[in-house]
């Protein structure tokens, strides 16, 4: 869709500058001949789900902007354990932001993570039992 702005920062400044952004373009939008009328005026919902099955949560810009910042240092001392335990060779932490044509901003926190080979060779042979085990689960275009 042509109204939606997806971005994925490395690091807290760079997501910090793209969450005013990306409120400062959807406040941009209601000069926008071309965005829905009823959408325009609507402030941005700044909106972070946790993890599991705990609902999203609605943030002000204030609030977003300090769950930036606790994340990203949280991030970083995750990255060093993560590491320091010697089953990852790489663990970058990344923020995706997300703002929907709707006026709905979305952010997600993630540490992508490549697995040593010992701990790669552990997930082969788990997926490979998996597949052994439940065939059913597993089609041919894989």
């Amino acid at each position: 869709m042509k109204n939606e702005h997806r971005y994925t920062e490395l690091t807290k400044a760079d997501t910090l500058n793209r969450l005013t952004y990306l409120v400062q373009l959807h406040k941009d939008r209601s000069n926008d001949e071309s965005v829905p009328s009823h959408r325009r005026g609507d402030p941005v919902e700044i909106t972070v789900c946790t993890s599991g099955d705990l609902a999203c949560v609605e943030l002000s810009m204030t609030k977003a902007k300090e769950l930036i910042k606790k994340t990203w240092d949280r991030m970083g001392g995750e990255v060093e354990s993560t590491l320091s335990r010697g089953n990852f060779t790489s663990a970058i932490p990344t923020m995706e932001l997300y703002l929907t044509e709707y006026g709905t901003l979305w952010m997600y926190a993630n540490i992508e993570k490549t697995a040593g080979p010992e701990l790669q060779a552990k997930w082969d042979a788990i997926e490979a039992t998996r597949k052994e085990q439940f065939p059913e689960c597993y089609t041919e275009e894989e």
